[in-house]
């Protein structure tokens, strides 16, 4: 019997994983092309019976990329490989109908059994979708994601990075951690952090934990403790220093000026109303 053919379209920041697209190719005609190849003729022509992309951390260009493959085929079959472990991303993947979300590394029996689940459903020629995928209705890119917009591959490096803090900053984070991560020297890694992002690692830490405190801090009867300690402050004095330092006000008094805020709306709002109903008496 002839082969399929699955495209594979490497996404990949790093060389890593090389091995993955050879167990497909036993039982496929695997087509490896670069990301810029998807929106040519090239891939085009392969008439691809599935279509896998292959990541290590996506980022707002790759996803972006799916997201316009998935419309340009809506009746193949669509993996997605990555290393990252993320909820919004999985989530993300079912609602565009992706066929298979795999985290990476896979052993060969992992790769087996989804290798020939994928060799059924295209030979069986049946629609594995209940409903037919509308484009127009495509979910938003993953917010971990939004930090690497434009797909260079220096950004794109970093991604791994990104990821990991916006999903662990409640714990200890050390630059050394994330370079290693990242497959960079320290001081490579520092350099294009704060090249790529505009600020150093640290700040970058300590403004995704102060974004969440803020978020917090909308609960009045939540103890400015406890959301210290939730976002990942071992010290209340501290977290106080660090929350002034980035939005220009202590805790309490950014709660209070919420709060205030959100009653003037309210008040500001009935008003309106009353007026409005008068008008309409």
């Amino acid at each position: 019997m002839e082969k399929s053919v699955l495209l594979w379209i490497d996404m990949k920041a790093s060389g890593s994983d090389e091995g993955i697209s050879v167990l497909f190719e036993k039982y496929f005609v695997v087509r490896i092309v670069t990301p810029e190849s998807v929106v040519t003729e090239e891939a085009v022509e392969f008439q691809p019976q599935a279509i896998c992309f292959d990541y290590d951390y996506p980022d707002k260009y790759g996803l972006d990329l799916l997201r316009s493959t998935r419309m340009n085929y809506p009746d193949v079959p669509v993996l997605l490989l990555t290393e990252q472990h993320s909820e919004a991303l999985a989530v993300w993947a079912l609602r565009m109908r992706v066929w298979d979300f795999l985290v990476k590394p896979l052993n060969a029996s992992q790769a087996e059994l989804e290798i020939q689940q994928l060799k059924k459903q295209i030979e069986s020629h049946g629609h594995w979708e209940n409903t037919p995928f509308n484009g127009s209705q495509s979910p938003p890119i993953p917010e971990e994601a939004r930090f690497i917009n434009n797909g260079t591959q220096e950004e794109r490096a970093l991604a791994p990075a990104i990821s990991y803090i916006q999903q662990h900053f409640t714990e200890k984070i050390t630059e050394e951690q994330m370079a290693c991560l990242c497959r960079m020297r320290p001081f490579q890694f520092s350099r294009s952090f704060r090249k790529q992002c505009g600020i150093t690692f640290q700040e970058f830490v300590q403004r995704t934990r102060i974004e969440e405190a803020m978020r917090l801090l909308q609960n009045p009867n939540m103890p400015i403790l406890d959301i210290a300690l939730s976002v990942g402050f071992r010290d209340q004095s501290y977290f106080t220093r660090v929350f002034k330092k980035h939005i220009g006000v202590a805790p309490t008094a950014y709660r209070e000026s919420r709060t205030r805020t959100e009653e003037q709306s309210s008040n500001s709002q009935e008003t309106l109303d009353m007026f409005q109903s008068s008008v309409s008496a």
